[in-house]
C-alpha cells in the first residue's frame, strides 16, 4: 500500500486460483482485507460459473475478468452471470493479442462491410454482447487509442453478429492453468492461455467505478 501510495485499493483484482491454497482461504484473505478497509471492491480473474457463485457466498464480488473475444467464447455463461446480476466482465485479450487485427475470413468481410477495422469489429462485438463488458485492450500509441474509441459507435446487425457466430474459434484445448479442481471438487477455471502478466491487455486496465484498479 506505501508503494502504491494509497490508503485503499478501490478495485483489486485477484490474477488467479493458487493451486497451492484451498479456494475459500484464499477469499476469505481478501474478505479479510476488506473488512479491515484495505480494498473497496474485489474482482476474481480467471475463474468458472462455479467459483464465482463460491467466492460470492464469502464476500461480495464487484468484477471478474477473463480471456474472452469474438473468437474465444468459453466465458459466455460467465459473462450472462455478471450480466444478470449487476457485475462487471472484464475481457482480456480482446482481440486475442491482435490475431483478430489481422484474421482474415468474415472478420474481415464485416469489417469491410461497416468501413471499420478487423479490431474494431472485434471490439463492437464485445460492446455489443452485454452492458456488462468492459473491454481492456492494449493500446500502444494514440492512433490506436482513437480507433479503439471509434469501435463503441459501431453497430452490428443480426446478419453480423450471426456470420461471426457461425465462424467462431474452437475452444483451446490447453490445460486449465488456474483450475482449483484440487480444492473442494470446482469446475475447472478459464485457463490463462500463455499467460504474459506483463502485456498491455493486463497492465492497462482502466479505472472501473469511482478508483482505480490494481491486478496484483
Amino acid at each position: 500500500m506505501r508503494g502504491l501510495k494509497l490508503e485503499r485499493i478501490d478495485l483489486y483484482q485477484w490474477h488467479a486460483p493458487d493451486l497451492k491454497v484451498p479456494f475459500d482461504e484464499s477469499i476469505g484473505a481478501l474478505k479479510d482485507l476488506r473488512d479491515e478497509g484495505k480494498i473497496r471492491h474485489l474482482g476474481l480473474s480467471n475463474v468458472s460459473v462455479a467459483q464465482l457463485a463460491r467466492a460470492r457466498a464469502i464476500v461480495p464480488i464487484a468484477s471478474v475478468q477473463n480471456r474472452y473475444n469474438s473468437g474465444s467464447r468459453e466465458s459466455d455463461s460467465l459473462v450472462d452471470v455478471c450480466t444478470r446480476d449487476g457485475l462487471a466482465f472484464l475481457p482480456y485479450f480482446p482481440i486475442d493479442a491482435g490475431d483478430l487485427a489481422r484474421a482474415s475470413g468474415t472478420l474481415r468481410d464485416v469489417a469491410e462491410r461497416r468501413g471499420a477495422t478487423t479490431a474494431q469489429i472485434a471490439l463492437a462485438w464485445l460492446l455489443q454482447r452485454s452492458p456488462a463488458v468492459l473491454p481492456i485492450p492494449g493500446t500502444s500509441s494514440l492512433t490506436h487509442l482513437a480507433e479503439n474509441v471509434a469501435a463503441a459507435v459501431i453497430h452490428l446487425d443480426e446478419d453480423d453478429l450471426q456470420a461471426l457466430a457461425a465462424e467462431r474459434k474452437r475452444p483451446r484445448s490447453n490445460a486449465a492453468i488456474f483450475n482449483v479442481v484440487g480444492s473442494a471438487g470446482l469446475e475447472p477455471a478459464t485457463p490463462c492461455v500463455s499467460c504474459k502478466c506483463s502485456t498491455p491487455e493486463l497492465t492497462a486496465l482502466a479505472t472501473w467505478g469511482t478508483g482505480g484498479a490494481y491486478t496484483p
